[in-house]
């Protein structure tokens, strides 16, 4: 099973983007966990859910799962962290919850 923070750069906000889009799209829910309860599943299950929609066959989240990542570890690069931008953060942070 890969790690999220083992994945390449644009596999990691690919996922990221689709877990928030999976939020934003809610007309109810505001968190992960709120999505995960209203499906009568996990945090843990639904993250499995949206790495298969998503072509990954298993993988396993970011640190702290499910609240939000506190940087992209970048594989196969020079920087070992890319820290999300003041402007994501603020904006990731209002889904969240």
């Amino acid at each position: 099973m890969r790690h999220f923070c083992d994945l390449p750069h644009h596999e990691q906000a690919l996922l990221l983007l689709r877990t928030v889009q999976l939020i934003a799209d809610g007309d109810t829910y505001a968190s992960i966990e709120e999505i995960a309860a209203g499906r009568h599943t996990s945090p843990q299950l639904l993250w499995l859910k949206i790495c298969a929609d998503e072509g990954f066959e298993a993988c396993e989240p970011w640190p702290g799962f499910p609240g939000l990542p506190k940087d992209f570890s970048m594989a196969g690069t020079v920087a070992p962290e890319h820290p999300l931008t003041a402007q994501l953060r603020e904006k990731l942070t209002r889904f969240a919850g």
